[in-house]
C-alpha cells in the first residue's frame, strides 16, 4: 500500500514540475493501484493564509473525508523546513484528522476546522436527514437561540430543513468542488465570522447562495444559510 501511495506522491510531484500554479488545487489524482491495492482518491489543495485566523488551534495537514477521499494541505505552515502538524521531523505520523467520527457505540463527533468541512458535514447530515447531530453539533448557539424564540425550536429547524431540503444541498454540493476555483468566494463577516457565497455567474441558479460560518469553542459552526 506504502508503494502504490508513494506512486500518487510522484504524479502530483510531475503535474508540480510541469508548471501548475502552485496557488490552485495541485492536483487532485484518482490513484489506479496496482493489483492487490485498493483504489482511492488523494486530492492536494493549496490553504489560503487566513484559514489559520480563523481557528484558535493548529489546523491539520491532512484529513479524510467520509467517502474515503484524502485531503492533503499544503501552505507555508506546513511547507516550512519540511515539518507537519507535529512540529518535528522524526515523530510517528498521527492518524489523519476526521472531520465525522463514528465511535464503536454509533455516537457521531463532527469536527469542523475549515469551511469546507462545515459544508461537508452539512451535506452528510442533510442526505441522511441527521437533524439532530445538524442541530446539537453543527448549529450555532445564536442559531439555536433565534429557532427557539421564533420558529418552535428543533421542531421548526428540522421541517424548514426537510423542506428546503432539495435546494439547501443543490448550494452546498455545488460549493463543495468550488472552493479552489472562482464559483464560491470566501470573505470575512460581521464579528469575525466567514461568508461563503456562490460567485455572480451563478447566483441566479440557485435559491440559496450564501453559508454563514462563525467560530465556537476552538471550532466552525454553521450560522445561515440564505
Amino acid at each position: 500500500m506504502r508503494r502504490c501511495a508513494s506512486r500518487g506522491s510522484r504524479l502530483a510531484r510531475a503535474a508540480a514540475r510541469a508548471g501548475r500554479p502552485a496557488s490552485a488545487l495541485i492536483a487532485a489524482a484518482a490513484v489506479a493501484l496496482a493489483a492487490g491495492c485498493k483504489p482511492y482518491v488523494i486530492e492536494y489543495h493549496s490553504r489560503p493564509a487566513f484559514y489559520h485566523t480563523a481557528s484558535d488551534r493548529p489546523l491539520p495537514d491532512e484529513l479524510e473525508k467520509p467517502d474515503g477521499t484524502r485531503i492533503i494541505y499544503r501552505d507555508a505552515r506546513s511547507a516550512r523546513g519540511g515539518q507537519g502538524a507535529g512540529g518535528r521531523k522524526g515523530d510517528s505520523e498521527p492518524p489523519p484528522f476526521q472531520i465525522r467520527e463514528t465511535g464503536s457505540d454509533g455516537s457521531i463527533v463532527l469536527r469542523c476546522v475549515l469551511p469546507e468541512h462545515v459544508i461537508a458535514n452539512a451535506m452528510t447530515c442533510i442526505r441522511q436527514r441527521e437533524y439532530e447531530i445538524l442541530w446539537d453539533q453543527l448549529l450555532s448557539r445564536a442559531a439555536r437561540e433565534a429557532y427557539v424564540r421564533e420558529a418552535d425550536g428543533f421542531d421548526g429547524f428540522a421541517d424548514f430543513i426537510e423542506d428546503e431540503r432539495g435546494p439547501i444541498m443543490e448550494t452546498l454540493n455545488r460549493m463543495s468542488f468550488g472552493f479552489h476555483g472562482q464559483d464560491v468566494i470566501l470573505e470575512t463577516g460581521a464579528r469575525g465570522s466567514l461568508q461563503a457565497r456562490l460567485g455572480p455567474r451563478l447566483i441566479d441558479q440557485f435559491r440559496y447562495t450564501v453559508v454563514e460560518i462563525v467560530m465556537e469553542d476552538g471550532l466552525l459552526r454553521l450560522h445561515t444559510i440564505r
